[in-house]
């Protein structure tokens, strides 16, 4: 069994800062974009009720982009993880399942493979963090 440790550098994605926005800023703004919106007519169906559902997400989103901050990551949040620990550690689920399942047969096959794939992650995870 062969396990594959190479890692993808992650871009770290911008998301906005509410606390320091300029509320009186954003109601503003909103209110303008949401009279444009023509809201005058009944909704009698739900194929137009997900339509202007889909308008209004839009228009707040727009808003959201338009009037508030972004900021970088949160000094909280797990920086260094990746989708690829996420696959493996789904992977490593799957195995640890299937090893319990079969917990009364310790000649299975599978108990070899969740150990390798255990200690192989552990690994990839160390990997992960000391070069990030």
């Amino acid at each position: 069994m062969e396990v594959d440790l190479s890692l993808e550098e992650q871009v770290e994605l911008l998301h906005p800062n509410f606390r320091l926005a300029g509320w009186k800023e954003v109601r503003e703004t909103l209110s303008c974009r949401l009279k444009e919106l023509d809201t005058g007519k009944v909704v009698n169906t739900p194929g137009k009720f997900l339509f202007w559902l889909g308008e209004l997400t839009h228009t707040i989103s727009g808003v959201i982009d338009d009037c508030v901050l972004k900021v970088g990551p949160l000094p909280y949040q797990k920086r260094w993880w990746s989708p690829l620990l996420s696959a493996r550690c789904m992977e490593l689920c799957r195995l640890m399942r299937r090893a319990y399942s079969t917990r009364l047969e310790p000649e299975e096959l599978v108990h070899l493979e969740q150990r390798a794939a255990r200690r192989a992650y552990g690994t990839l995870i160390d990997n992960t963090k000391r070069e990030h």
